[in-house]
């Protein structure tokens, strides 16, 4: 246990030392609007916030727009939720997209991006994606973010973000598992999903 607390704090350390993160203004450069857009349905919008010790990650089920083939340009995270008064750890945290296959959670099959969320969430958190996916095979593969704080002098870490109530989708959690991913269903989130936005042709 104390060698994977090490192991921890080092990765912290070089993900502060060499984040590699996307920048606000080169983002609002790209012209996302003259592409499609697509949302899943929703019934229900509902803020969630976790106390990890560690980085967090989280997967849910996807949705493609009703066509056989989907070229997806990005995919935007939305925070829409009315959210509570609290103090983070810290002004912000980082944030990344990841596109993964269930049975290899592990590979992201996107390039790593990282966004620096700050503790009102303003901004526009697009991720360039360039990924085509075909509607047969999109249940093999989940959507995700990852969190993480660079500060590691907190007891807690604190992330936030947004779920979304639908009909079909099963919400799913990850935790980091040495240099795997465990994928674990979680009963209590069924029927969620991230909150995100696609744009596509």
């Amino acid at each position: 246990m104390k060698l994977f607390s090490l192991l921890f704090f080092i990765s912290i350390f070089s993900f502060a030392q060499e984040i590699d993160t996307i920048n606000l203004k080169e983002v609002a450069l790209v012209d996302y609007s003259k592409y499609k857009q697509f949302r899943p349905k929703y019934k229900r919008l509902d803020f969630v916030r976790n106390n990890v010790k560690e980085g967090l990650q989280l997967f849910s089920n996807f949705q493609l727009p009703k066509q056989n083939e989907v070229e997806i340009i990005a995919i935007e995270i939305l925070f829409e939720a009315k959210k509570k008064k609290f103090e983070l750890c810290g002004d912000s945290f980082y944030m990344k997209l990841k596109i993964v296959k269930e049975l290899n959670p592990s590979i992201n099959l996107i390039e790593d991006k990282w966004f620096e969320v700050d503790k009102d969430y303003q901004g526009k958190y697009i991720f360039p994606v360039n990924l085509k996916l075909k509607k047969s095979e999109i249940n093999d593969y989940l959507l995700g973010i990852e969190s993480v704080n660079e500060t590691t002098n907190c007891q807690n870490n604190f992330f936030s973000y947004d779920l979304i109530k639908t009909k079909d989708i099963s919400y799913y959690l990850a935790y980091p598992i040495r240099n795997d991913i465990k994928i674990v269903k979680s009963e209590s989130f069924n029927h969620y999903s991230l909150n995100y936005k696609i744009y596509y042709k």
